[in-house]
């Protein structure tokens, strides 16, 4: 039986061919292409499956594609791509979340750097507030760049 959620993702990859269901974490791991041990146990312990990606290795930066229909991103769910982020940001790759609608339809995206940031800032504050200086207009420009929108 087809899903509404089924549905959505087949129309969001209908809009962008290029964007990939399978294989998410070997094709990080191919893109980043660590040879460590470091890469290889921390991965491990995330379970990310994001329901469409791009990969964009000229420009290190991963699009990540969530379509929010009967399961909302959870906050577990961000807690693993901040995991994930904080192992790729160390090869200086950066990841984009991307929230799509039951539509296929593009409602916001979210730098995953910055939400880990915000995340360490709100768990510790008494440390220093970390910023960076890298965002989703950057990924949509690489997106548009390689001749497909972000939304």
């Amino acid at each position: 039986m087809i899903t509404m959620h089924d549905i959505a993702i087949r129309s969001l990859t209908a809009q962008h061919p290029t964007l990939e269901t399978r294989r998410f974490m070997a094709a990080v791991r191919e893109a980043i292409g660590p040879e460590d041990y470091d890469f290889e146990a921390g991965q491990s312990k995330i379970h990310i499956r994001p329901d469409a990606y791009k990969i964009h290795a000229s420009d290190q930066v991963i699009v990540c594609f969530e379509v929010e229909y009967g399961h909302p991103v959870s906050t577990k769910t961000m807690s693993n791509y901040s995991e994930l982020w904080w192992i790729v940001s160390s090869y200086h790759w950066n990841i984009a979340l991307v929230i799509v609608d039951k539509w296929g339809e593009c409602i916001r995206g979210i730098n995953v750097g910055d939400y880990a940031l915000l995340k360490l800032n709100t768990e510790h504050p008494h440390k220093p507030p970390y910023s960076r200086d890298n965002d989703l207009v950057r990924m949509a420009a690489v997106m548009h760049a390689a001749g497909q929108e972000p939304c």
